[in-house]
């Protein structure tokens, strides 16, 4: 084992601009101001390997977003190995494009493909983009390129405070994360469905309130950063038009004001793609997300979702338990340790479509189109359709990727190990990977270094629902090759 060498360091990403394209929904949406700026937090470790985590305030890390921004690393820094980055992202649904697509909705169609909803239309039918963009908005042509110059900015500042220095890792417990996929009595699973139904059976996948800690230390043994991994995306502000850095900023300024503005916190999201940071049995829903005839009566529990309160209260609450837990990690301090950093590339099988499926997806969308009367589709239109749009491009897709190539990432620092993928990998299969790891601590690192939509397990894609029906392209066959190779990759690394 070598001595180690640490550096902690933060950016300011938030574009210079009146106005950017906000991410996470399949729309035009310019952001309107700014609630909280959007920073990358990075860690460096160097022993006799090198080890860069770099978490960002985005939806995700498109694989564009990742290879710029290694490049700018590249052209900034010489001495860092460009094989141990990892870049991810907490899940911001009010951070900008990290694509630079054409349109929203284009971006939106099919996870690393260039298929878009447009393509699975009829013959004879046609999609016009009829939103009014105003130029000093900046779309993905413009934001990618500045927040991949500013993540390696944060990077190469990282590797440069590198010195002396001590961690110590620890375990936490805090209730962030929801399963939000509401099952029924009819086997159905809605996104978000209501619950205070006699339908209602029960929320489908669990939860995990644990949070794997690790604390960085100076040569003096002060507090200088650390890194918490939570199985929860920071999406509580999913819904507003403004640029905010969620429930991981609040906890940032809570920490800053106990441990000094310097303090450095990579927030990392665990294995979450059925997650969500509301609680839908004791939900405070806004008025406009209340249908008829139902009514939503008052419920004793968390903050009104969509609101700053919301996400104020959920960084409280995570940065005493950070606060609570650092108590004891002052007392464990190490500054040896074996580094070692891996890639792995695997073969994933995409879904496959049937011709029954195909046929209904097809019969669904002339109907549709028939209803409507006329030859050119808006996005509004197309929107209400995207689903059996979004067979039909499987289906055709298939015949020519049925296997997709997926990186990633297996880490050791002791006798711990992090892990990533590029999934919204659901919550079973983190845990699969935790219980069974032949590390004693293990971190998972989800929408890590490419975005590859979401992961299902076989329970959840049987039961259909959000996040299997779009914005899914690999099978859960694909999640247990992935589980499985991950926790032999594991396994590989941690041997001495």
């Amino acid at each position: 084992m070598k001595e180690l060498k640490i550096g902690l360091a933060k950016v300011n990403i938030t574009p210079p601009a009146k106005s950017v394209c906000l991410a996470g929904l399949d729309f035009y949406r310019p952001s309107e101001g700014v609630e909280s700026e959007l920073y990358a937090n990075a860690v460096a470790i160097e022993g006799k390997e090198q080890l860069i985590i770099c978490a960002c305030d985005l939806v995700g890390i498109s694989k564009e977003l990742y290879l710029e921004t290694l490049r700018n690393v590249r052209e900034k820094n010489s001495e860092i190995d460009l094989n141990k980055i990892s870049v991810s992202a907490t899940h911001s649904h009010t951070a900008p494009r990290i694509s630079s697509a054409s349109t929203p909705l284009i971006a939106a169609a099919l996870p690393g493909s260039k298929s878009t909803y447009a393509d699975a239309l009829p013959e004879g039918y046609t999609y016009k983009d009829d939103n009014e963009y105003d130029p000093e908005v900046w779309m993905g042509d413009r934001t990618v390129p500045y927040m991949a110059e500013k993540i390696a900015e944060c990077i190469v500042l990282a590797w440069q405070k590198r010195a002396k220095g001590y961690y110590s890792p620890a375990f936490g417990r805090c209730a962030i994360g929801h399963s939000r996929r509401t099952f029924y009595k009819d086997g159905k699973v809605i996104n978000y469905g209501v619950t205070n139904s006699v339908n209602f059976d029960a929320l489908q996948g669990g939860n995990d309130s644990g949070v794997e800690l690790i604390y960085f230390f100076n040569e003096d043994k002060n507090p200088i950063g650390a890194v918490a991994n939570v199985a929860c995306p920071s999406q509580s502000m999913e819904r507003k038009n403004y640029i905010c850095s969620d429930f991981w900023g609040k906890t940032r300024d809570f920490l800053e004001k106990d441990l000094g503005e310097d303090f450095v916190l990579v927030g990392l999201c665990s294995a979450a793609g059925d997650q969500a940071p509301r609680d839908l049995i004791r939900l405070q829903r806004p008025n406009y997300l209340v249908k008829p005839p139902l009514e939503i009566l008052p419920r004793r529990g968390d903050p009104e979702i969509y609101t700053v309160e919301s996400c104020t209260d959920i960084g409280e609450r995570l940065s005493i338990e950070i606060m609570r837990v650092l108590k004891k990690a002052e007392k464990n301090l190490l500054d040896k340790a074996v580094v070692r950093y891996e890639k792995k590339t695997l073969s994933l099988p995409g879904i496959t479509i049937d011709n029954d499926a195909y046929s209904e997806a097809l019969k669904t969308v002339r109907e549709y189109l028939e209803k409507l009367g006329k030859k050119e589709i808006n996005n509004k239109e197309i929107e209400a359709i995207k689903i059996p749009l979004t067979r039909i491009n499987r289906y055709k897709d298939q015949e020519y990727h049925r296997l997709h190539d997926v990186e990633i990432h297996i880490m050791r620092l002791g006798d711990i190990a992090f892990v990533t993928n590029p999934f919204e990998l659901f919550l079973d299969y983190g845990n699969r990977i935790k219980t069974r790891s032949h590390a004693t601590q293990t971190f998972i690192i989800q929408l890590a270094n490419d975005t590859m939509g979401y992961l299902p397990t076989k329970v959840a894609y049987e039961t259909g629902g959000y996040g299997v029906d779009i914005g899914c392209k690999v099978e859960p066959l694909g999640g247990e090759i992935l589980t499985e190779s991950t926790i032999a990759a594991i396994a590989e690394i941690m041997q001495e």
